[in-house]
């Protein structure tokens, strides 16, 4: 794997502005699966995979299927990490490992398995958090 690669999930509500941003500081489309996902690339930051989220009132969440159906994304999949003293939202790792299994693993897919692996994950008042 070359250069640099993440997978950043969003509420879908802010994909047109997301994919605006992105197009303005010089990431390329390489793959348009929209609405479900699209990957794009960079010559200094590498690639993004972004994949909106429909976030729903009573926690869950949506992601469209490329084939016209959706994926539910269940509420207690959801958490949040620490990050220089902020509270992103996030999947959890469970959920993160989930959506890694049943078809047959990149050596992208190993890389991101091999660092949900390294994260001590703590369940907390109901919910998890991630501890880096």
């Amino acid at each position: 794997m070359t250069g640099s690669s993440s997978d950043i999930d969003f509420d879908s509500q802010h994909t047109d502005k997301l994919v605006k941003k992105l197009k303005e500081i010089g990431y390329i489309t390489v793959v348009d699966w929209m609405p479900s996902r699209m990957e794009l690339k960079h010559e200094e930051y590498g690639y993004l995979d972004i994949h909106p989220l429909d976030l729903k009132k009573d926690g869950t969440a949506t992601q469209a299927d490329p084939k016209g159906g959706f994926y539910l994304f269940e509420k207690d999949w959801f958490t949040t990490t620490n990050y220089k003293n902020r509270k992103i939202p996030c999947i959890s790792k469970e959920a993160q490992l989930l959506f890694h299994s049943g078809y047959e693993l990149t050596e992208k897919d190993q890389f991101d398995i091999k660092n949900l692996n390294s994260i001590n994950q703590v369940k907390k008042e109901g919910h998890f958090s991630n501890d880096f």
